[in-house]
């Protein structure tokens, strides 16, 4: 009996020149284990009209979505990660991504996602295609003794495609195989030999760094027809970013004095008064690749500092006590961040 079995699926990803228009998957996410897939969720409304007793009468049918994510992507010195930066952030120039497509135009660039199972007769034989996919929610994280991790929480697509004939939304165009580049066995980017700094202040004790990326995303749904040729099917017409929303996590310990500027750079910062007005701070994240090799990857918080655009503050910072003995003393802090740069390696 042909099976499909979870160790022979491939997940691929390309990046769309424009909305909406199929770019070819071409590039691996990374050293990742799950997906979660963004098959259609269609939206059925009930009917119970006059006389149609307690019972639903009909039902109607209503717009569909895709929604999905790729958690838990393991970070490797590959140029494929400024292409998923980009697709969080906007845009790529040499080694640095940027936020918006450019300068001036601040929407995020699209993506088109190949889930494809290969069968025990080693057939592609059940592939599926999504395009017109952005970014709305993504999370970058490091945990004392794991890697730099990247987790797409939310990825929001125009439609979908599949090599099912027959079936709708059947496309004869998609490839028997896949573009598979292969896995890579580039490095990856440790929590070992972090350097992390936040106002000028090197953050000795750091355990975890968590930056999360809202781009509050709405589809819309004109009254204008839109989707595939064969059918009234009600896809997204525009997929809109809203406001960029970032947010900081920053957990350390409290061990000796060194470890308290934190602390007094917050309570300085909320004094209100001319005399200390509010401007905020930088913080810096650089990560060391692993395997003996050269490279860092910075994330890159803040920008120029003024009091009319402040940069990162802190919003909270608790300090816990632990059940004795438990060491140091657990702290959290909290961030609202303005803007973002990442600097890659390669």
């Amino acid at each position: 009996m042909t099976l499909y079995r979870t160790e022979h699926a491939l997940a691929l990803f390309g990046i769309e020149g424009s909305w909406g228009i199929r770019a070819n998957p071409t590039k691996r996410f990374g050293i990742h284990e799950t997906v979660s897939a963004p098959d259609m969720e269609n939206e059925w409304y009930p009917f119970f009209g006059v006389a149609s007793g307690r019972s639903r009468d009909s039902i109607l049918r209503g717009r569909l979505s895709f929604r999905g994510g790729v958690p838990d992507i393991r970070l490797q010195s590959t140029t494929d990660i400024k292409s998923l930066f980009a697709l969080i952030l906007g845009r790529v120039a040499g080694t640095t991504v940027s936020e918006g497509l450019s300068a001036n135009d601040e929407r995020i660039p699209s993506m088109t996602l190949g889930l494809s199972f290969r069968d025990t007769d080693g057939t592609y034989s059940f592939m599926r295609e999504f395009y017109g996919g952005k970014v709305g929610r993504a999370t970058i994280r490091a945990n004392e003794g794991e890697e730099l991790r990247l987790s797409l929480d939310d990825i929001v697509f125009k439609d979908t495609y599949h090599n099912q004939v027959g079936v709708a939304k059947y496309a004869a165009w998609i490839p028997a195989t896949p573009a598979d580049p292969g896995a890579s066995g580039a490095p990856r980017f440790m929590f070992a030999g972090a350097s992390i700094t936040v106002a000028g202040i090197l953050v000795a004790r750091a355990r975890t760094f968590q930056l999360s990326v809202d781009n509050q995303l709405e589809p819309k749904y004109y009254l204008t027809k839109t989707g595939d040729a064969g059918a009234l099917t009600q896809v997204p017409n525009d997929i809109v970013e809203g406001r960029r929303i970032y947010a900081l996590e920053l957990g350390l310990d409290l061990g000796d004095a060194t470890d308290l500027e934190l602390f007094h750079f917050m309570m300085n910062q909320s004094a209100a008064g001319s005399a200390s007005a509010t401007i905020g701070c930088n913080v810096t994240a650089a990560f060391q690749l692993a395997e003996g090799t050269a490279g860092t990857l910075t994330i890159s918080c803040g920008g120029t500092l003024s009091e009319a655009h402040p940069g990162v503050v802190i919003k909270s910072g608790k300090i816990s006590i632990p059940a004795p003995p438990g060491g140091y003393f657990p702290t959290q802090y909290v961030m609202d961040v303005n803007h973002v740069t990442i600097t890659t390696p390669v």
